[in-house]
């Protein structure tokens, strides 16, 4: 496995790391002072095991963030999160019952396992104070994390005969062109400055045929550099003061100073690169991520539809 691929699974798990830190058991003792958890009351019963309202206002602060308090103030906005983080827990009970049912085990050393690997990308202290401020120890914690294990193992088994072939990407592909488009980019070399004068004089030295390395050197204020050259970047993204110049000038222009806020900026296009359609080869892998997880989101919905209608659901609002 590449170094590039081993970054990416960690920033990956890391992220589920932060969700499930959000999503986290409490202890009884601290359900009765957690913010989220005063009301303990039971929401809903499926096949007579309970959810509590803190586990639904815990998992609403997880998905939108910052205090969920403030969603209250569109009681309608607020009931339909609520309602959605209702279903989904509800969900997820059904997917560990059914996995339990049909004898999926986390074995204890995987269990270990995954205990340590979110401490080593917690870090130690943070994933210390975690614990303290959910009132649990690092068994119930691991307890935890095995649920979650075998939710994500049962949808794995969901998953299994779900097949993406050629077929279907090259149809998505030409069904989806207009998405596939890269806008016309640009590079830059800039050079930014206070005084008008000071810019009129830097865009003739420029014309005059000096370097950029020289003029950003030359003017280079203590601590705060001049000059700077950007990566790629649309041109839609440029201001609108420059974004028509930078769009026709040619490659090696040199643009007047223009004035954007309180600066005034002196443009050199370095290259450009014309709007075109990816081709199929560019996007597959793209294509082939986003139709596999369509029909996943298919398969668990049909999946949860039927799960229901053979389990004792109660609500309690």
């Amino acid at each position: 496995m590449s170094v590039r691929i081993k970054f990416f699974l960690s920033i990956f798990f890391l992220a589920i790391v932060i969700i499930l830190w959000a999503c986290a058991p409490d202890s009884d003792k601290s359900k009765a002072g957690d913010r989220f958890a005063a009301e303990k009351d039971i929401v809903a019963r499926v096949n007579s095991e309970p959810i509590y309202k803190s586990d639904v206002l815990r998992r609403m602060h997880a998905a939108y963030g910052g205090d969920i308090e403030e969603l209250k103030s569109d009681q309608n906005r607020w009931q339909m999160l609520k309602d959605v983080a209702t279903e989904s827990e509800i969900m997820d009970l059904l997917l560990l019952q059914t996995a339990v049912t049909e004898g999926m085990m986390v074995s204890e050393d995987d269990a270990q396992g995954l205990l340590e690997r979110t401490k080593e990308l917690a870090g130690p202290q943070a994933f210390a104070e975690m614990l303290k401020e959910r009132g649990v120890d690092e068994g119930a914690f691991r307890d935890f994390l095995m649920k979650r294990e075998l939710i994500q193992r049962y949808k794995n088994k969901l998953f299994e005969k779900i097949i993406v072939n050629d077929d279907a990407l090259e149809e998505y592909y030409e069904g989806h062109k207009e998405t596939f488009v890269n806008p016309s980019q640009v590079r830059l070399e800039i050079l930014t400055f206070g005084v008008l004068k000071t810019a009129e004089e830097i865009y003739k030295f420029w014309k005059d045929g000096n370097s950029f390395e020289d003029i950003s050197s030359r003017y280079q204020k203590e601590g705060e550099n001049v000059g700077r050259r950007t990566r790629w970047m649309p041109i839609d993204a440029i201001p609108d003061e420059l974004q028509s110049k930078v769009a026709k000038a040619d490659v090696g222009t040199i643009i007047e100073p223009e004035q954007i806020s309180n600066k005034f900026y002196v443009v050199r296009i370095v290259d450009k690169m014309e709007s075109r359609t990816l081709r199929f080869e560019e996007v597959k892998a793209e294509i082939s991520e986003t139709i596999l997880n369509l029909r996943k989101n298919k398969v668990i919905d049909d999946w949860y539809k039927n799960a229901t209608q053979g389990a004792k659901i109660e609500y309690f609002h």
